[in-house]
């Protein structure tokens, strides 16, 4: 078994010396010979399936490769793998797995991944953490928390300036993406008052997203071009962003007027009636707008928020995003955090 073993690790280490056809070939003949006897060798199986996972990714065939790297037992096998390995590992199954169009799979790894960054304590592992779980939350169409995770990408130090801002970019594209509401009213601000995004083509767009004006279709068939595959996808006989521009838009007609009826709200924004009274009945079933219907008149009518009660809402909102801030101080560096409470309570009773 001893001598097997090493003439086996020897045709292993030889390999990289061979063609990328001819390593496809003994990779796959030996897997399946020694398949029945993996667990003696289970260092050896590990280098073959690493080496025919880089040859069918160079090939593009993204599923084939993830599925070899997922069949290494990282976890559960005898041999003890170094986190930083184990992490880098999970991180490009997820990348493989968005290439073929699993989000599902992508975001499981990318979990694990995540449960490795104290104990692989790599920065630069941590950063591609940060850039992969951003776009799993994007291809899963969760846009408000993909523009955020995006933002916060594009602030890193170690990344060039290119990267941060496409980073940018798909900060903004999401944030735009995403259902009216509080939390892209926020994005939204953020992006517009940084001075990087007058530089991008969206900019229009976003300063009339954070204005609330109305957006016309040729601005948004401008924009539309600049979107990846899945976020151009088609739900209902609407794209993601007809979808997002025709609630804004709803929006931006309810500060201008009290009440319209609703075929001029469909002229203004650009559907037939009856998806401009289903949008509009959707955003006010939802509190996203205050109004009501009249069905018999065919009318919509607006309502304007009670000053004292939107203030008293944003209050509340910045005290739950300063507790949120104070969560993650405490969640990384908690020594420091238990201190500085142990000594405010010590202090309070004095």
């Amino acid at each position: 078994m001893v001598v097997a073993r090493q003439v086996v690790s020897d045709i292993v280490n030889a390999m990289d010396q061979l063609a990328p056809t001819v390593v496809k070939k003994v990779a796959i003949g030996l897997l399946s010979t020694i398949h029945s006897r993996h667990i003696s060798y289970e260092e050896q199986v590990a280098q073959l399936r690493f080496k025919l996972a880089d040859i069918y990714e160079m090939e593009g065939e993204n599923k084939e490769a993830a599925k070899t790297l997922m069949a290494i037992p990282l976890e559960t096998g005898q041999r003890s793998y170094p986190p930083e390995l184990k992490m880098r590992t999970y991180l490009r199954i997820a990348q493989l797995a968005l290439e073929y169009g699993d989000a599902a799979d992508a975001e499981a790894f990318v979990n694990r991944a995540s449960m490795l960054q104290n104990d692989a304590k790599n920065e630069q592992l941590n950063v591609m953490y940060k850039a992969q779980y951003a776009r799993v939350l994007d291809h899963r169409c969760k846009f408000i928390e993909a523009a955020q995770r995006y933002y916060e990408l594009s602030l890193v130090p170690l990344l060039t300036n290119s990267e941060k801002m496409q980073a940018l970019m798909n900060a903004v594209s999401c944030a735009i993406l995403a259902s009216p509401g509080v939390q892209r009213s926020r994005m939204l601000t953020t992006l517009f008052k940084d001075e990087r995004c007058e530089r991008l083509s969206s900019h229009s767009v976003l300063q009339k997203m954070h204005l609330e004006r109305l957006i016309k279709h040729d601005e948004m068939s401008e924009f539309e071009k600049s979107l990846a595959p899945h976020q151009r996808e088609v739900h209902d006989g609407c794209s993601i962003l007809q979808r997002a521009v025709i609630e804004h838009n709803v929006i931006a007609v309810s500060n201008i007027f009290t009440n319209v009826s609703f075929e001029n709200l469909a002229h203004l924004l650009d559907v037939d009636v009856k998806r401009a009274e289903k949008v509009t009945w959707q955003m006010i079933a939802e509190n996203r707008i205050c109004g009501s219907i009249d069905q018999l008149d065919g009318f919509v009518h607006f309502k304007r928020k009670d000053a004292l009660a939107e203030w008293d809402e944003q209050i509340g909102e910045l005290c739950q995003h300063v507790n949120n801030i104070v969560d993650l101080i405490v969640d990384a560096h908690k020594e420091w955090a238990e201190a500085r409470i142990e000594s405010g309570r010590i202090a309070a009773t004095s």
